[in-house]
């Protein structure tokens, strides 16, 4: 995390999420990642810029790791400081999407089929197992997402679900941990 104190001079405007997102996006680029989130909380007394990193589709990588995170904030922080374009106080925070990373774009949905998730809507929707029942969360393996039509198939406990992506609130990876088995437990013979 990177702390900076700036006076603001009079007049001068507090900066937006797309006019950060402009300036950090080729940085971020450069050091091999993309900018997956852009988060601008607080304001002019103490401002938070939160930055998740994502790998390119078409690197090799296994991921972000904590070395990239502090090598990017250090070139993201040399930058904004340069530029002055946060002229207060700000923390500067980069991290990586985690397992249970959102999905947020349309590729992400693409590059993730097959995958398990945790979807919530905007508003509920019908359960396939009971048209009487309408919930907003499902849990369930993403089967398909046709960018066509913006509408993916979850693949639930209780059936196939379809989903229009304008429907969703928030999307995540959902990782299944195997258990590992326990031993003296089980059936026995």
């Amino acid at each position: 995390m990177r702390g900076r104190h700036r006076e603001s001079p009079p007049g001068v405007p507090f900066p937006s999420v797309d006019q950060i997102r402009m300036a950090v996006e080729p940085v971020i680029e450069e050091e091999g990642f993309e900018l997956l989130k852009l988060d601008l909380i607080g304001g002019k007394a103490n401002a938070l810029v939160r930055i998740m990193l994502d790998v390119p589709e078409r690197s090799e990588s296994q991921g972000v790791t904590l070395e990239d995170c502090a090598r990017v904030s250090g070139a993201v922080g040399r930058l904004l400081d340069g530029l002055n374009l946060l002229c207060c106080r700000y923390h500067l925070e980069v991290s990586s999407p985690g397992l249970d990373r959102p999905l947020l774009r349309e590729r992400d949905f693409v590059r993730f089929q097959g995958s398990p998730v945790r979807v919530r809507l905007r508003d509920p929707l019908e359960d396939p197992s009971d048209p009487a029942v309408r919930r907003r969360n499902f849990a369930g393996r993403l089967a398909a997402y046709d960018p066509a039509s913006g509408e993916l198939m979850l693949e639930t406990a209780e059936g196939m679900v379809r989903i229009a992506l304008a429907r969703i609130e928030g999307a995540r990876l959902d990782p299944a941990f195997p258990q590992p088995a326990r031993p003296g437990r089980g059936n026995r013979s």
